[in-house]
């Protein structure tokens, strides 16, 4: 009886050493899938990068071929005042409430002031800024 015991035993050491190299393969085949998963990682993050990158730049042709075929043009008109309303004008001729210029970004801007009056009583001016590809300046009639 002993004897089968001890073969048992040996038997099942067979069997845990066998299980332990099988442990140590699938321990270290997990190890290589993790580093895989970390390296397809950050080619998942250069990829995005460089997919917004491309979107950016497919935008920005995309809006140069069509200033090249024409873009549709708007024109803005300012009518002149009607009677009773505040007709000051500028140097310009332009009343006072519109201004015409170049903003930081080299675009054409016509800026229309509004003025009015807080509940203290104090002045307060609210810029609304326009920006265009050309600004035509005519003069107002009057």
């Amino acid at each position: 009886m002993h004897m089968e015991l001890e073969a048992q035993v040996k038997i099942l050491k067979h069997k845990i050493d066998v299980h332990e190299q099988q442990l140590d393969i699938k321990t270290q085949y997990i190890s290589e899938l993790e580093n895989r998963i970390a390296e397809y990682q950050n080619e998942l993050a250069i990829a995005a990068t460089k997919l917004h990158e491309g979107e950016t730049m497919r935008r920005k042709l995309h809006n140069m071929v069509q200033e090249l075929k024409g873009n549709i043009r708007v024109f803005c008109r300012i009518r002149p005042f009607l009677n009773g309303e505040n007709d000051s004008k500028d140097e310009s001729g332009l009343p006072e409430h519109i201004r015409i210029g170049v903003n930081e970004d080299n675009l054409e801007e016509i800026r229309i002031i509004q003025s009015s009056e807080s509940a203290s009583g104090s002045a307060i001016s609210k810029p609304f800024p326009f920006t265009f590809d050309k600004v035509l300046h005519l003069q107002f009639a009057e």
